[in-house]
């Protein structure tokens, strides 16, 4: 009898077990090998369409003047409407690359300032060099817009190498950017032969600074 009694309690508790088996499992955590990996896609290194260009072209100027720590007056006065009310003055209005630019120069000229810095601050940098700020001011149109050129290539090629790009990703984009300058470098070529106050306010603009600049980007 003493010995059926053992037998029963050593029996009734791996009983429990067995038919509890299932229920522990599906409450235990996953292990590594419990089943197939979950899939993460890795970020786009690439763009798929023109308006990821556009966004990455106004990401890299917000955070350029950012960084150049740009006064609130040359972003505003670099963004500032042609002087007849039709176009701008230092971009070709319309185009895929000189908008987001614009938007860019626009939105960091309405900038609030940084809310937990002990001292007043809305920005990073020391600002343009006087040398360059001359040049952005110029009345010749062409010093203006070679001035353009060489901020817009800055801070696009800024912008990509943080991306840390390899070959092939930085031939793709270097094809979008040329594709946007052929665009804007149309846009500009169409006010000229239309007429008006459009033609007015690009004449003797031979392309557009930051279609340009931004194609150049990454380039020897």
């Amino acid at each position: 009898m003493m010995s059926d009694r053992i037998l029963v309690s050593v029996a009734i508790p791996i009983l429990l077990l067995l038919l509890l088996a299932p229920a522990l499992s599906a409450l235990a955590p996953r292990g590594w090998d419990d089943g197939p990996a979950a899939t993460v896609d890795p970020p786009r290194s690439v763009p798929k369409d023109h308006e990821e260009v556009q966004r990455m072209i106004f990401f890299a100027v917000l955070e350029g003047l950012y960084r150049d720590g740009v006064s609130t007056e040359d972003a505003l006065l670099l963004a500032a409407p042609a002087e007849n009310g039709a176009g701008l003055l230092s971009y070709v209005y319309a185009c895929p690359i000189c908008m987001p630019a614009v938007d860019a120069l626009t939105v960091y000229g309405a900038r609030a300032p940084f809310p937990h810095r002990k001292a007043p601050r809305d920005t990073f940098g020391s600002g343009w060099s006087e040398e360059f700020r001359a040049e952005l001011r110029s009345e010749e149109h062409a010093v203006r817009i070679g001035a353009v050129q060489h901020l817009t290539r800055q801070y696009i090629e800024a912008r990509l190498r943080s991306l840390r790009l390899d070959e092939e990703e930085q031939r793709v984009w270097t094809q979008w950017l040329g594709d946007l300058r052929e665009k804007g470098n149309a846009r500009l070529r169409s006010y000229l032969e239309q007429g008006g106050p459009f033609a007015e306010s690009y004449r003797g603009w031979e392309s557009c600074g930051a279609c340009e600049g931004a194609a150049g980007a990454m380039q020897p």
